[in-house]
């Protein structure tokens, strides 16, 4: 059973962490529509197609996962150590890891990246107790299913689509803010 100064002490912990999840959420958002994007970016230079691929894309596109973990690791590690930044810090580096796995099991820019993003959005979302994180997570889920099950054609341009969605939507969906009364 916790003591009071245990309750206070997570009260105070959640509520820091319910003031700066917005902003946590946002860089989420952009790391998940760069790396869709960057994923895009790749298909459309040939990572699809190992017999025709670049030695520089068939490296690099393994890395994208890597590469967007960092950028929300970065900023938050660098910062001040508050609550939510110190979780979303340590998930990133969790996630830093799982890219680095990605890297050497399978060097695919199709079916393990857009699962990559899917994870990442949810496991951030039941964290930071964000719905619109752990939402976002299914359209990557679908891609993951559609272009390896299906085998839908277009990755690229699924890719890109979704990766601009992801980047914009934080932008366009701004907070309700309560109306003055008068």
């Amino acid at each position: 059973m916790k003591n009071h100064h245990t309750a206070r002490a997570e009260a105070a912990e959640t509520a820091i962490a319910v003031q700066e999840a917005p902003a946590v959420t946002k860089l989420i958002f952009v790391s998940a529509g760069l790396g869709a994007l960057l994923s895009a970016l790749m298909l459309f230079l040939g990572a699809g197609d190992p017999a025709t691929t670049s030695m520089a894309v068939f490296v690099a596109s393994p890395l994208i996962p890597a590469l967007c973990a960092a950028i929300i690791w970065v900023p938050l590690a660098l910062s001040h150590k508050t609550e939510a930044r110190r979780q979303t810090s340590s998930a990133a580096a969790v996630m830093f890891v799982l890219a680095i796995i990605f890297f050497f099991v399978e060097w695919s820019a199709r079916f393990e990246l857009s699962l990559y993003f899917a994870v990442m959005l949810f496991g951030w979302g039941v964290r930071l107790q964000q719905q619109q994180l752990k939402w976002a997570a299914l359209p990557f889920v679908a891609a993951a299913i559609a272009l390896r099950v299906l085998n839908f054609p277009g990755e690229a341009f699924v890719l890109l689509i979704l990766g601009v969605a992801m980047v914009a939507w934080p932008f366009l969906r701004q907070p309700a803010r309560p109306q003055p009364t008068r």
